[in-house]
């Protein structure tokens, strides 16, 4: 994946707008590969990507790729927005990837506006401190019959959050909420294929 030479396949990010770069060789300096953590294939919807230096977004492949090209060696913020997904950013240096194949894989987590199916086993709930919803809390749910985390994500800007429970036979589950030292607990009985909403949660500090 080092060069790139036929480009007729290549799209912007964002607009997917064919890109004219005149058949030049193009350096592949970096790739994305988003992968949707629900269904573990690729991403629904409008997805952009952009990185923190100089403003610069990706061309796409038809694979999926999201490729950066002819950038100089160093370290970059990528930046991940989509309606279906929780906003993610990342942190890429050239210098630590695989030479052959320089490929950066990201998770993405559905965010509650996620159009799961009918048949989904789902919690919802909407984290706030006094009136004011809670962004970027951590969601940590474990199992109530087993030890372990099962499954982590966290609040969008509204404070909302969505938990996807995919293994089958899991009755019921704990969801912390954390955010800044303060942290509540809820316990949730299970039905496999329904949704449980838990209304609002105070943060209490």
């Amino acid at each position: 994946m080092g060069i790139t030479r036929d480009i007729s396949s290549l799209y912007i990010s964002g607009d997917y707008k064919p890109v004219a770069l005149e058949n030049r060789t193009q350096q592949l300096t970096f790739a994305v590969y988003l992968i949707d953590d629900y269904t573990g294939s690729l991403p629904r919807g409008r997805i952009d990507l952009k990185i923190s230096r100089r403003d610069r977004r990706p061309v796409r492949n038809q694979s999926g790729y999201y490729c950066f090209l002819n950038l100089e060696d160093g370290q970059y913020t990528l930046e991940i927005n989509s309606g279906f997904y929780l906003k993610e950013k990342e942190t890429i240096k050239t210098g630590t990837l695989n030479k052959k194949a320089p490929v950066k894989e990201v998770r993405l987590k559905p965010a509650p506006s996620y159009p799961f199916p009918s048949y989904a086993t789902l919690v919802r709930g909407v984290l706030k401190k006094g009136t004011e919803p809670v962004e970027d809390a951590e969601v940590t749910v474990k199992s109530t019959e087993s030890t372990g985390v099962i499954f982590r994500t966290r609040t969008d800007p509204d404070g909302e959050f969505v938990v996807y429970i995919k293994s089958p036979g899991v009755k019921g589950i704990s969801i912390e909420l954390q955010r800044d030292g303060d942290s509540v607990t809820e316990e949730v009985d299970l039905k496999e294929g329904t949704t449980v909403s838990l209304g609002v949660i105070k943060l209490l500090g």
